[in-house]
């Protein structure tokens, strides 16, 4: 007979195949060779007190653990022997002295990669350190990484590649195996710019890893055909991401990411440096990384769980929490708090910039009714028009200069116009519908109006002379 079991400490407890942290023991799921009848791989855990053990039903139920996931066969990224070394040493002679480890992935990055900030390669170099220890938290900002052509966008990932936890390029692999990979492995997912060409379905279905995969617990749902029935089914989609940024993608990465403006390099050395994957260096900065986590998860975690800063916004301490509690741990937080304050700050004006723009577009979109001229004076007073209706006082930077900068800058209408005293640009109804549709700005009926009753008039008729004179 079939029984209710209501006390929870009779149950195994779910472990994570890959990486996790159970009743304060740290561990590391590593596919390694095992020998039974025959040698063959299999899941290993690795432990911060130096057990290891096979994954084996037998070996579970001794320890009351059950996997949470099934496990996934993918390239072991720490070297068997320093594992071994690892296991057989005592604490103080394998224990990468933490000021060491963080300098050795900065200088790392340094020979390979031209970052506009001296301090973003600490920020890099925090992240990746943090993926290692990714259990800890509870949210985990992803690197959206942006620039100019050749300036090393997909360079950066390629290093990112090499050192981070479990990492793994997303563009040579199918959507259902990449919603897999990240729950078995908690893998770093690396996304190219080259996404944007891909299919729309795995277009869509990085969206939703991107929307879902910021906080842990954090679930994407997928349709699964069993037989004759389809069945959906979630997938865990928490893990460390960093992206070379691509339209399409902004609303969700906005407040998930921590941002990269890459300029083009300067140092002809560093542009031609070349990542080789074969390079033993790769294996032994993962080698510490590995050792770390397990050596000064509890430090770390303590520091997490303790964590206040009141300079920053809720919403930028926790995309900033991960990265601030290991600069604390490393002895250079007033720098990086510094430093986040500033991309902080510099996020902000942008949204007020950007609140600015919408509001231009907003009165575009009721003022422009046909193709013709129209004078920034109009235009100012629509906003203002806009402005009385909320009660609202006119802001001090509604400015005609402004206006005009913004026009010509922001939304590329440059063909000015002068007539009698007065500046103007041509401006069509469709340019401000696109303009409308990118930045999120809603239609009024005007348009479906516009449409159907054909007043495209761009000769100037229809109540607008070609001077630009309105009629």
């Amino acid at each position: 007979m079939a029984e209710i079991i209501w006390d929870k400490s009779l149950l195994k407890k779910p472990i994570h195949p890959a990486i996790d942290i159970v009743d304060d023991t740290f561990y590391f799921g590593l596919m390694l060779p095992i020998k039974t009848t025959h040698v063959e791989n299999g899941l290993v855990f690795i432990t911060n007190n130096k057990e290891v053990f096979p994954a084996t039903q037998e070996e579970l139920d001794k320890r009351r653990l059950k996997l949470m996931y099934p496990d996934v066969f993918i390239e072991l990224r720490w070297n068997p022997e320093d594992i071994k070394k690892f296991l057989d040493s005592n604490e103080e002679n394998n224990n990468p002295t933490f000021k060491s480890l963080l300098i050795l992935l900065i200088n790392s990055l340094k020979k390979y990669i031209e970052l506009a900030d001296e301090d973003m390669y600490t920020v890099v170099s925090l992240w990746i350190i943090g993926t290692y220890v990714l259990p800890i938290w509870r949210t985990y900002p992803y690197l959206s990484i942006s620039g100019a052509r050749r300036c090393g966008k997909s360079k950066l990932l390629a290093f990112l590649n090499q050192v981070a936890f479990n990492s793994l390029f997303s563009i040579d692999i199918s959507t259902s195996t990449i919603y897999r990979l990240i729950q078995s492995t908690r893998c770093t997912l690396l996304i190219d710019e080259a996404e944007r060409l891909s299919s729309p379905e795995k277009s869509e279905a990085m969206r939703n890893i991107l929307n879902a995969g910021y906080k842990r617990g954090g679930k994407v749902y997928r349709s699964d055909k069993l037989k004759d029935t389809i069945k959906p089914r979630s997938f865990d989609a928490f893990s460390a991401k960093a992206l070379v940024s691509y339209e399409g993608i902004e609303d969700i990465t906005e407040d998930r990411c921590i941002q990269i403006t890459m300029l083009r390099g300067m140092n002809p050395e560093i542009i031609n440096s070349e990542i080789d994957e074969f390079d033993e260096r790769w294996a032994k900065i993962r080698d510490k990384l590995y050792s770390f986590a397990l050596l000064h998860f509890k430090e770390i975690k303590n520091l997490y769980d303790n964590f206040k800063e009141p300079s920053l916004t809720a919403r930028e301490r926790e995309l900033w929490k991960p990265i601030l509690v290991l600069a604390q741990y490393f002895g250079v937080y007033p720098r990086i708090l510094a430093f986040a304050l500033k991309e902080s700050k510099t996020k902000i004006d942008e949204e007020i910039l950007e609140a600015r723009e919408n509001i231009v577009l907003q009165a575009l979109e009721k003022l422009v009714d046909e193709d013709r001229v129209y004078y920034i004076s109009e235009i100012k007073n629509k906003i203002i028009e806009n402005y009385n209706k909320e009660d609202e006082p006119i802001p001090k930077w509604l400015t005609s200069h402004w206006i005009g900068r913004c026009l010509s800058r922001t939304f590329k209408l440059r063909e000015s116009i002068q007539h009698a005293g007065k500046r103007g640009r041509r401006i069509t109804r469709s340019e401000v519908e696109n303009l409308c549709k990118r930045y999120g700005v809603p239609l009024s009926s005007l348009s479906s109006f516009y449409q159907r009753d054909g007043t495209n008039d761009t000769n100037g008729t229809n109540g607008t002379r070609q001077t630009g004179e309105t009629i």
